[in-house]
């Protein structure tokens, strides 16, 4: 029998998709899953089950497992309500369906929002892939786990083109450096009660509702600015943080400084830690120096690194994401950053953690520090992504070439 059908059997497909496959293979009996019994992975489940099972693979990758979640939800919603079928009764034509489906969602569907597996629109090419790719890696898993007996995504060769990446632009060296100065100067200025003259000039003259923040607030988004620019780690990294994590070298200049992580991918990785994270660091936790620092790492390594406004609560991934988003208003709004052209001002506005990380990536390379090097601190798979972010040969590779070409 062959594997995929006749040009015209999408028309000619039998309503009931429990009663036929759209790939031209045998269904299981009135859609019963392959082997789903006694001795096999995944014995005796439903769909609902199954699919569970699948993303509790995840729970150690909380992002992960949300956006699998969501995509999953939808797609057995579809499966229910448009397709009256079952995991065991898709053929490979299904999923075309299925992709016009994302494309164009029905208005109901729309309204009924992400909560509830809708939509908040049609969804892009690249983002329909991307939903194909999560549902091939579960019909693979469903595989493995006898409990379907193929997975036809494995047929459809063309689910969409690759995201783009494209290089987006970022506030230069010299913004961040000054941003950091405003906010170093809140937390210093929020730490002394007697101060708020001080307090008063440091703040945008917004109006009345703009409230001068307590010390662990001005201390939360110096951190989370700081430690999201100097060592462009991810914030889930920086929420798991503890002091414990850090390590202090000693070298005949003084401590060379370590932070042992945990990152995507339960990657581990050793990272050097710039003097200004350090430094930072020191402020936030009222050492007076490096030393006392150490000692407090010594003492209190269960502490969270970045507080959440006493020095028992850890900082949740989302607080890490706030505290940068307020400082980020909070600055490119100051008055003292003013002289700083429009789109500088927008750029930092616009600061999310994961920009803070492209902003690490560019000032590195165009600082002319070895890619390799870059590539391995930000912990990129692939160098390729590492160069995405390098804008310093553009001019020189230009040159280059141009002074290379024959002349007449």
């Amino acid at each position: 029998m062959p594997l995929l059908p006749a040009p015209d059997a999408r028309s000619a497909a039998p309503a009931d998709a429990a009663l036929a496959r759209r790939d031209g293979l045998p269904a299981s009996p009135a859609g019963v899953p392959f082997n789903a019994g006694p001795g096999h992975a995944l014995p005796g489940l439903n769909d609902d089950a199954v699919v569970g099972a699948w993303l509790a693979e995840y729970a150690r990758k909380p992002n992960t497992q949300r956006a699998y979640r969501r995509e999953a939800g939808r797609f057995l919603r579809w499966l229910r309500d448009v397709r009256g079928a079952t995991l065991a009764d898709l053929g490979r034509l299904d999923f075309d369906d299925y992709r016009d489906f994302l494309a164009e969602p029905p208005d109901d569907w729309v309204l009924d929002g992400l909560a509830t597996g809708g939509f908040r629109g049609g969804l892009s090419a690249t983002s329909q892939r991307q939903a194909l790719l999560i549902l091939q890696s579960l019909f693979d898993y469903l595989m493995d786990g006898d409990y379907l007996r193929r997975n036809p995504l494995r047929l459809m060769k063309d689910k969409g083109p690759p995201p783009r990446k494209r290089l987006r632009p970022v506030p230069s060296a010299h913004a961040i450096e000054r941003a950091l100065g405003l906010l170093l100067g809140r937390l210093d200025a929020a730490g002394n009660a007697s101060a708020p003259d001080a307090l008063a000039a440091l703040r945008p003259q917004t109006g009345p509702e703009d409230a001068v923040p307590d010390r662990a607030v001005a201390a939360r988004e110096a951190l989370a600015f700081g430690w999201l620019y100097w060592t462009a780690c991810r914030r889930a990294e920086l929420a798991d943080a503890r002091l414990g994590d850090l390590q202090a070298e000693p070298t005949g200049a003084g401590p060379r400084w370590w932070w042992q992580l945990t990152g995507k991918g339960d990657v581990h990785a050793l990272l050097p830690l710039p003097a200004e994270a350090v430094a930072l660091l020191a402020r936030v936790w009222r050492q007076s120096d490096l030393k006392a620092l150490a000692d407090l790492v010594r003492r209190r390594p269960d502490a969270p690194l970045m507080l959440a406004g006493t020095e028992r609560a850890a900082t949740s991934v989302s607080a890490v994401y706030e505290s940068l988003r307020a400082s980020a208003g909070w600055l490119a709004a100051h008055p003292a950053l003013a002289d700083l052209d429009a789109q500088e001002r927008e750029l930092i506005a616009q600061l999310r953690p994961h920009s803070m990380r492209r902003a690490r990536c560019t000032h590195l390379l165009d600082a002319g520090v070895e890619p390799r090097l870059v590539q391995r601190f930000l912990r990129h798979a692939s160098l390729d992504t590492t160069l995405i972010y390098d804008q310093t040969g553009r001019g020189d590779f230009h040159a280059a070439i141009s002074a290379a070409a024959p002349r007449g």
